[in-house]
């Protein structure tokens, strides 16, 4: 969460990608006396390539229930056992805020839960829109401040949630060594799509439509922990926030 991405359309993709690759369109830097620029050029433009290909890749893998159904077993599975769970996004103010709110309402008490985000501006509130949204849900954000992601918490989680292909490449290319660690949040609900997107700047709606896309997700992820044991304790368990009324904090949140 944080700073809205620029969503590109799939055509304007197609556009660019045939940009990139065609012949003819060449660069004046490439001069025979030296050909470093001309490379590095060429370089940029290669992976400029390959990120819009992965970015593409894993928008439409998250978006087809086929694609991500093994991997929502993979999450579900890590759940079960998972001491620390780790929320991210962009600018932890947002979908992992909410997320890890709620997460520590319905998970056990001996789970650590804590969010963060890699956009670089720490101790900033979430946005009105986000705590009313909340509110809705029984959730209250309003103590909430962001913190910056680092790779001592992401080596300390079990367990790391993100909400859309942007944080699933950004943290995977990043911190490629806790890549088995890192899952889509939306793997564990009941959309078709996987992908929860970044509501900031979109109003009250987008915010709404956000957060119950992670209350359904995290509330999949707290019967995990359980089902196990007893599917009908996990109903009970997972139940009770959906009466904002009879929610309690639980103030586990790592700092």
């Amino acid at each position: 969460t944080g700073f809205p991405a620029a969503r590109m359309p799939r055509w304007r993709l197609l556009v660019e990608l045939a940009r990139i690759a065609d012949p003819r369109d060449h660069s004046d830097t490439f001069v025979r006396d030296d050909p470093r620029p001309g490379l590095a050029e060429a370089s940029e433009r290669v992976r400029h390539l390959h990120r819009a290909l992965a970015r593409w890749w894993a928008a439409f893998c998250f978006s087809h229930p086929r694609l991500w159904r093994g991997r929502a077993r993979c999450a579900r599975v890590t759940a079960r056992d998972a001491a620390r769970v780790l929320f991210v996004c962009k600018g932890n103010i947002c979908r992992s805020a909410f997320a890890a709110r709620l997460a520590e309402m319905l998970l056990p008490p001996e789970v650590q839960v804590a969010s963060a985000g890699y956009h670089p501006e720490p101790d900033r509130p979430c946005p009105p829109d986000a705590l009313r949204a909340a509110a809705a849900l029984g959730v209250d954000l309003s103590a909430h401040r962001s913190r910056v992601l680092s790779r001592r918490l992401l080596d300390e989680a079990d367990l790391v949630f993100v909400f859309d292909e942007d944080n699933y490449l950004t943290l995977r290319r990043w911190y490629p060594h806790v890549a088995a660690k890192i899952h889509v949040l939306g793997v564990l609900g009941s959309r078709a799509n996987a992908l929860i997107r970044d509501p900031y700047g979109g109003g009250g709606r987008d915010v709404g439509a956000a957060y119950r896309a992670i209350h359904d997700s995290v509330v999949a992820l707290a019967a995990a922990r359980v089902s196990s044991a007893s599917p009908h304790a996990a109903t009970r368990q997972t139940g009770r926030v959906i009466r904002p009324a009879g929610t309690r904090a639980t103030g586990r949140l790592s700092r």
